[in-house]
């Protein structure tokens, strides 16, 4: 499949139901928010691709770009699937109202 297609996917995803849980939740949706969480999507995705193709290459020679690569597309879907999480976990957390 291409990145590309898989960007714009998860995307529709993760967007989609990120707005569903926000109305159905909180009975608004920042719009903010989604835009961060796009992003934050697409480095995901980004984050896998990086790491693939750097083992693809590293298979067939060793270089050392590939390796650092490899190392980069690694952190970036670890850091992007944590803020993901965490994005969702602070949506669905119960409003509390304060108390006097």
């Amino acid at each position: 499949m291409n990145q590309g297609i898989i960007i714009l996917v998860a995307i529709a995803v993760l967007g989609a139901a990120y707005f569903i849980c926000a109305i159905l939740k909180h009975g608004t949706c920042d719009i903010g928010k989604v835009f961060t969480l796009t992003v934050v999507v697409i480095g995901l995705v980004t984050g896998v691709f990086l790491y693939v193709h750097a083992y693809a290459f590293l298979k067939n020679s060793y270089h050392e770009d590939a390796m650092w690569g490899a190392v980069a597309g690694f952190v970036l879907f670890i850091a992007s699937l944590l803020q993901i999480i965490t994005m969702f976990r602070e949506l669905l957390v119960p409003k509390v109202d304060p108390t006097k």
